[in-house]
């Protein structure tokens, strides 16, 4: 009877932990930019019902490398933390992780702040410092940035 009853117990667990996963699998995963800039992301693997699309900023292609490059580099003194996150955020909607901020609405602020109309353009501006002046600015790529962190963290599919 103690063995029927574990039999029992271990067949409910997989059955519960079978169904976390189609869930999972079927919502889409969001992962980090600490784990974008260490794993890869243009030959990922991934279901047929996950599109493989490019990752654009502002209209901008981003390789990979170059990616990595911005996300390994990132800190909050100037674009180069919230550029980062909208990279990490758009790797993982493109993985089906959903609901997705407003990218538009990022996207269009940030070029308005720093040229981001070629991939050069945004290596050469995505570490332009904050203007001093302008504290507005700063709060503004914060709070995206910070909203794009939580989506990448999972915390925004439980706040929105």
């Amino acid at each position: 009877m103690k063995r029927i009853s574990i039999i029992l117990a271990l067949i409910i667990i997989g059955i519960l932990l079978l169904s976390s996963v189609a869930i999972a699998t079927v919502r889409g995963e969001s992962y980090t930019i600490g784990f974008w800039k260490n794993h890869d992301w243009e030959t990922r693997v991934y279901p047929d019902w996950v599109s493989l699309e490019p990752i654009y900023i502002c209209g901008t292609q981003i390789p990979q490398s170059e990616g990595q490059m911005i996300m390994k580099n990132a800190n909050n003194k100037n674009f180069s933390m919230l550029i980062a996150q909208l990279i990490a955020a758009k790797i993982n909607a493109s993985n089906g992780a959903s609901p997705t901020p407003d990218f538009n609405e990022i996207e269009n602020w940030l070029s308005l702040q720093i040229d981001c109309s070629s991939l050069s353009s945004i290596l050469s501006n995505y570490t332009k410092p904050f203007d001093k002046n302008n504290k507005d600015q700063k709060n503004t790529a914060n709070e995206y940035k910070n909203i794009l962190d939580e989506y990448n963290n999972h915390d925004f599919l439980d706040n929105y």
